[in-house]
């Protein structure tokens, strides 16, 4: 999968694409919010939890 066609996805299937095929990397924890960072193939998605 390239950025386009991950931009182009709904919400709903970005969420499922990174979580079934994306790659954990990191998180960061500042105050109450969390940021999850995940590779997909040549590209980086970070999620806010």
């Amino acid at each position: 999968m390239i950025l386009y066609e991950y931009k182009m996805l709904s919400e709903n299937k970005k969420y499922d694409t990174v979580f079934s095929i994306g790659k954990f990397l990191d998180i960061h924890i500042d105050g109450n919010t969390k940021y999850v960072l995940y590779a997909l193939d040549m590209f980086y998605v970070e999620v806010e939890a």
